[in-house]
């Protein structure tokens, strides 16, 4: 599994200092994403003083990425591993249904109204 900051990863609206042109400094919004269990430490930042809806939207995107990262391993898992080997690792009581539901809980957390 590739060496990121495991998830979930939690969404706040912030503001940021930044120095604009190195010489005016402005205060900017922001999405901020960072791990749910280390909420001091910015993963990433999306502004938001243009496009507000669309930033939002992108940063929903990055904050579900473990999420979705997740559901492509089940997926992959599911259809490539062996029952042995898939139960030992994701448990009992997997159906293609469940397989779909992980999929779809990622993307529906992608696709929410508000962040």
């Amino acid at each position: 599994m590739p060496d990121y900051t495991p998830g979930p990863w939690t969404i706040e609206h912030t503001t940021l200092d930044i120095v604009r042109l190195l010489v005016t400094p402005e205060e900017v919004g922001a999405w901020e994403i960072s791990a749910e269990q280390n909420p001091n430490r910015a993963i990433a930042y999306v502004p938001s003083d243009y496009a507000p809806e669309q930033q939002a939207a992108n940063a929903r995107l990055i904050a579900t990425a473990p999420d979705l990262l997740e559901a492509c391993y089940f997926m992959r898992d599911f259809y490539h591993m062996d029952t042995q080997e898939f139960v030992a690792k994701w448990g009992h009581g997997h159906t293609t249904k469940s397989v779909g539901d992980k999929a779809r809980a990622a993307i529906a957390r992608v696709e929410k109204d508000d962040a």
